[in-house]
């Protein structure tokens, strides 16, 4: 063999002629296993497949793991006719046509007798060459009479039975093979079962008699046998609407509850969840279900819509774990990673609903170990914290348990799973003296009050433990101001709750002293909550992190003392604030803790890495806020 190469045509000599006759490279364009050589396998099922204009092979070509034949058995007539209704049956679309024999077919060319490959002494590879122990679903969904339509259904098989691609059971145990067929419709479970040695037509188990209550611990004792398992079941499905109900944006606390029922009753018994008839319009809604349930276990997605459901995006969404996810902080941090369309669960403790926030300890490492391995999140953002600093004098301990204990084990747990952590930090780590401002992320620390020191504390926690791993660019800082933004109640905000104050003085001869000496830059938690996002996005899609930064730092450069807040505030809302008086003297007369001078970050890092970090104007925000007490 040869063929020409020179050395400016190169590309065209080898790449537009390769495989072309009389090149030499006619033979070198072929191997067996060619078909299907370049897809990916995805977990979603084809639903009416047949429908498609290729069926069975545009199911394949996008990767789908499942394909569906609704199959008619009509009097003495021996085929199974294959379509939604009888208007639509044709002679020619039939089972054997349009599934059996093409299977065998790919089947027989992935697994060639060769002088290298011995089809019949290895393990059977399936359709897939780029996932060749992946098994196909063919659902057959019987439209006419159970018994007879389930007989020729067993008959037809033959091809792929004879030639040992058909998952089957033998004294109750499964052989898993290249092809799974599953009967659903009218398909006779009673029927299925009465040859108890040999099987190899696995039941679609009815999922909606499968809840067990997702709060109640799971012990290791077993509760069954069960009717439906493994061994005569594959899937466990349910009709989404009829079930779940509708939704209108968001699926709500029951809903979310009920799906992670039936989910964990189906896993139990071995089965894989499948809902049918999920809400396809508006796309948004649809998309947002998917990903729910792709979050909450769901093991394979049935769906119209190929393109939308095997994009990357959809069945391989990254998932996010939030810590504090019910703070101030740690809701917005919730909704930025839900608008990148990421999966996202929350902790909490005394506000946890047991869905969308779990309930777990962080001082308790044993349930943050299992929150994250039943979670499996890409990234982690560690929000909960206690962050007021009167409270932080008040409660060491606990201050230092939380912040820096807490922190530590939860840091250790993530870098032996390849996590990437974020963890929120203060501008108080730095002194604030004047003139120091504004504050690289290498400047020297020098905490002037116990909850600075217990963030650096945690700092120097999650660095450690990430450079002790040889993972140093998985453990991320974010150093943060004050901040402000949507709140339960003003006081979860240091700025928020200043509204009080302007109303307060609204009563006759009311007056208190504000103070009018440290300097602040109040920041957006929503702004903050985007910034983590996009933070998690660009070290997790970096190959090589090695030049990204450790430290990140975001500001808002809008600048206030408390007192300036206050006229801000009186301003939008037309109130007078004569009876809020300035205090210069550098000893803020409403906190226990004094704060530092001037602790502004400088946001150097985060720009050189690509991070936008523009903010709400502080004002604008405010004014939209609070229209509505505007007379």
């Amino acid at each position: 063999m040869g063929f020409d190469i020179v050395s400016f045509n190169i590309t065209y000599d080898i790449f537009a002629d390769w495989g072309k006759h009389g090149t030499g490279t006619e033979n070198l364009a072929w191997y067996p296993t060619d078909f299907l050589r370049d897809v990916r396998t995805v977990p979603c099922h084809s639903h009416n497949d047949y429908w498609r204009r290729v069926p069975l092979f545009s199911a394949l070509r996008a990767g789908c793991t499942g394909v569906e034949a609704d199959v008619w058995l009509f009097g003495n007539d021996s085929e199974l006719y294959v379509g939604h209704d009888r208007a639509s049956l044709t002679a020619y679309r039939n089972f054997q046509a349009l599934y059996v024999n093409p299977l065998v077919e790919i089947l027989e060319q992935n697994n060639p007798q060769t002088p290298f490959y011995n089809a019949s002494g290895t393990r059977r590879r399936g359709v897939f060459n780029t996932n060749p122990d992946q098994t196909l679903v063919l659902l057959v969904d019987l439209k006419t009479d159970g018994t007879k339509t389930l007989a020729q259904v067993q008959a037809q098989l033959e091809p792929l039975r004879s030639g040992n691609w058909l998952t089957y059971v033998e004294g109750g145990v499964v052989y898993k093979r290249p092809v799974t067929v599953v009967g659903t419709g009218r398909t006779p479970f009673d029927t299925l079962m009465q040859n108890s040695t040999y099987r190899d037509i696995f039941f679609d188990a009815p999922l909606n008699e499968f809840y067990e209550d997702p709060n109640v611990p799971s012990t290791d004792e077993e509760d069954g046998p069960f009717v439906y398992n493994s061994t005569n079941s594959f899937y466990a499905s349910v009709d989404f609407m009829r079930t779940i109900g509708s939704v209108w944006s968001n699926l709500d606390r029951n809903q979310l509850r009920l799906i992670r029922g039936q989910i964990r009753g189906a896993h139990k018994r071995g089965l894989q969840v499948r809902y049918w008839n999920t809400p396809a319009w508006p796309v948004s809604l649809r998309n947002k279900i998917w990903h729910t349930l792709v979050a909450e276990g769901a093991d394979i997605l049935n769906v119209d819509d190929l393109k939308a459901a095997t994009r990357k995006r959809c069945m391989s969404a990254k998932t996010a774990l939030v810590t504090g996810a019910t703070g101030f902080l740690g809701r917005q941090v919730v909704r930025a990673f839900e608008r990148g369309d990421w999966n996202v669960k929350g902790t909490g403790y005394s506000r946890a609903d047991g869905s969308t926030i779990l309930k777990i300890d962080l001082a308790k490492p044993n349930e943050v170990e299992a929150t994250l391995d039943k979670v499996k999140p890409n990234v982690v953002v560690h929000c909960a914290a206690n962050r007021f600093p009167d409270k932080c004098d008040n409660d060491p301990e606990g201050t230092r348990a939380l912040n820096v204990t807490a922190t530590e084990s939860l840091a250790s747990l993530c870098a032996s799973r390849d996590i990437l952590l974020i963890y929120i930090s203060t501008d108080y780590v730095f002194p604030g003296k004047p003139g120091d401002a504004p504050y690289a992320a290498d400047a020297p620390q020098q905490p002037t009050n116990l909850y600075g020191q217990t963030k650096l504390d945690g700092e120097h926690a999650v660095l450690n433990v990430f450079e002790k791993a040889n993972k140093p660019r998985l453990g991320i800082v974010l150093r943060v101001p004050v901040l402000y933004g949507d709140a339960e109640v003003p006081a979860e905000s240091a700025v928020n709750v200043l509204m009080d104050s302007v109303w307060k003085v609204q009563e006759p001869d009311a007056t208190m002293k504000m103070d009018h000496w440290a300097l602040r830059y109040p920041t957006n938690t929503e702004d903050v909550g985007r910034v983590c996002h996009d933070v998690a996005a660009k070290y997790l899609d970096t190959d090589d992190r090695s030049a990204l930064p450790q430290i990140l730092q975001f500001s808002s450069e809008d600048k206030f003392t408390k007192y300036e807040i206050c006229q801000t505030f009186g301003e939008i809302m037309g109130l007078p604030i004569t009876g809020i008086k300035p205090n210069t003297e550098g000893n803020d007369p409403n906190a226990t803790v004094q704060r530092p001078y001037d602790c502004h970050l400088s946001t150097a890092a985060l720009k050189q890495i690509g991070v936008d970090v523009s903010t709400q104007d502080f004002v604008g925000w405010w004014r939209w806020h609070v229209r509505a007490f505007r007379k």
